[in-house]
């Protein structure tokens, strides 16, 4: 039997895991057409709480398959997009990738002019530890 501390720890370390696979897929690098199609798709299945297993049920493929295509080492094709689009209840452009110019890429987003009183906060989780205060 495990202890409420272990159950924790185990489902910290399953988290940071995610974290790290999304980093992994996430990093400035160009990338290919199926590697954006997958951020998509995994970005959907962890909004959704589906797992990899049901979304291959679907597509009649394995669970690790479906691994594969969201990182990019397998391509999806246009029957899986348009089965996954409707699984999910999207439009299948909600999953595909947009081009972006080069120019883009290089620029640092200016704050609009309703944006100039904005105040940005970090989301739940980024407080800093206080030490016995």
């Amino acid at each position: 039997m495990w202890s409420v501390r272990q159950t924790h720890i185990l489902r910290s370390l399953r988290i940071l895991r995610k974290i790290k696979i999304m980093t992994r897929l996430t990093r400035t690098k160009m990338r290919t057409a199926d590697e954006c199609v997958g951020i998509s798709i995994n970005q959907l299945l962890l909004t959704t709480r589906t797992t990899k297993k049901q979304l291959g049920e679907i597509l009649g493929i394995s669970g690790p398959t479906v691994g594969r295509k969201i990182r990019g080492e397998i391509a999806w094709s246009l029957n899986d997009l348009y089965t996954t689009a409707d699984f999910f209840g999207v439009d299948i452009t909600d999953i595909l990738p947009r081009r972006v110019p080069l120019s883009a890429h290089n620029k640092t987003p200016q704050p609009s002019e309703e944006d100039q009183g904005a105040v940005l906060v970090a989301g739940a989780g980024f407080e800093p530890t206080t030490s016995g205060l």
